[in-house]
């Protein structure tokens, strides 16, 4: 996701919501939604991205059924072993890595499963951090280890930071589940989110799929996260033998910066064909870099997750492809799996939830993948405005 841009541009940038990936995932800071770059373009700049979107991008295949049924099939089962239970004892919490607008869906998932639960005695609480940074977040989980809490899930602002928490959670325990950015080396149940490397694999066949071959530059918020790492991983082992990513950026999580560093890639390269914007806020950072440089057009963009302004963008054409995850399903099924753990145990719950695990290996719940175009933009929008959300 240039450095020096004019102010005006800038505090447009500046504007825009932070969020995690898929953020470690993640990865943010504001949660209002600014307006998308998509509508400051001018008419020109709208025409050409339409005819961008009419040639290449058209041949994009779109994708929004993600995993809903069977989730909704294992909620049932859950609901079902726990019958009357009563659910007193259950204290839980969902920590994300900071403060975004992407994290709405995530909230209306957990708060949609609270009901259910809280009806039941259980008590839950959604925390985002004052700031999304490793030393806060540690914190806020030492903190709720301290206060009696039976289950926490955490999508990790780094995975180095959370590693030692979670042990000591876990050593008096409480059960511990990943959730947006897998946690491998600690000592969590479970993850539960998208399958990051088919995400990414995801991204690679669109951007092939639009450009064919060509130079791609990559952006994410950090590195270092789990999630960004598969997801880059993917992209390359899925493009086409054309298609080389010849730089990597790392915007720290800052709009700005996203905006700022993508414009001074494609300054520097004129050969540059695509950009592939991992974290939440790059798509709607690409798309104002691409319009700012000029390249409307004949810069692809493939982004991830649904924010406001690269929905509005999709819809334009100006963004190709945006992949998608399930938000509200990490907050539903990690209420459920949390109370389940007290209540059923463990061992009772991670019976009821194997037969559920993804395909590709390891501890996950996926809740899937989802590929958004031009053509198919409404059927996320619908899901959306179901639960009471204009994006992702």
């Amino acid at each position: 996701m240039n450095r020096k841009m004019a102010a005006g541009l800038a505090v447009t940038a500046g504007a825009l919501a932070l969020a995690a990936c898929s953020s470690p995932s993640n990865s943010s800071s504001s949660s209002s939604a600014p307006a998308s770059s998509a509508a400051a373009t001018s008419a020109a700049a709208s025409t050409s991205a339409s005819a961008s979107a009419s040639s290449g991008a058209s041949s994009i295949v779109g994708s929004s059924s993600f995993n809903d049924a069977n989730l909704q099939a294992l909620t049932t089962k859950i609901q079902s072993a726990i019958g009357s239970k009563s659910l007193s004892g259950v204290k839980i919490a969902m920590i994300t890595n900071g403060n975004a607008s992407y994290w709405n869906e995530a909230k209306a998932g957990w708060n949609a499963a609270m009901k259910w639960l809280g009806a039941k005695g259980a008590t839950g609480e959604f925390t985002e951090p004052t700031s999304s940074t490793a030393s806060v977040q540690v914190s806020l989980l030492e903190t709720l280890t301290s206060q009696g809490y039976t289950g926490w899930g955490v999508s990790a602002v780094t995975s180095a930071s959370v590693t030692t928490p979670i042990a000591q959670a876990v050593a008096k325990g409480v059960s511990v589940v990943a959730y947006d950015s897998p946690l491998p080396s600690a000592k969590t149940q479970l993850y539960i989110g998208t399958p990051n490397t088919t995400a990414g694999c995801d991204a690679g066949k669109a951007m092939t799929q639009a450009i064919g071959s060509g130079d791609v530059v990559a952006i994410s918020g950090s590195l270092t996260a789990a999630n960004t790492q598969q997801r880059i991983a993917g992209f390359e082992q899925c493009a086409g033998s054309g298609v080389k990513v010849v730089q990597t950026l790392n915007d720290n999580q800052d709009v700005a910066t996203a905006v700022s560093d993508i414009q001074a890639a494609l300054q520097a390269n004129p050969n540059i064909k695509g950009v592939y914007a991992v974290y939440s806020y790059d798509g709607g950072a690409a798309g104002q870099a691409v319009q700012a440089s000029g390249d409307t057009g004949k810069v692809t963009i493939v982004s991830d997750d649904g924010e406001s302004n690269t929905v509005a963008d999709v819809k334009s054409g100006l963004i190709a492809a945006s992949i998608l995850q399930r938000p509200y399903y990490q907050g539903y099924m990690l209420a459920y799996v949390l109370a389940a753990d007290k209540v059923l145990g463990q061992s009772a719950t991670m019976a009821l939830v194997k037969p559920y695990f993804d395909s590709t290996g390891g501890n996950t719940l996926s809740t899937g993948v989802g590929v958004m175009t031009q053509a198919n933009v409404s059927d996320f929008t619908h899901f959306w405005s179901g639960i009471g959300l204009q994006s992702q």
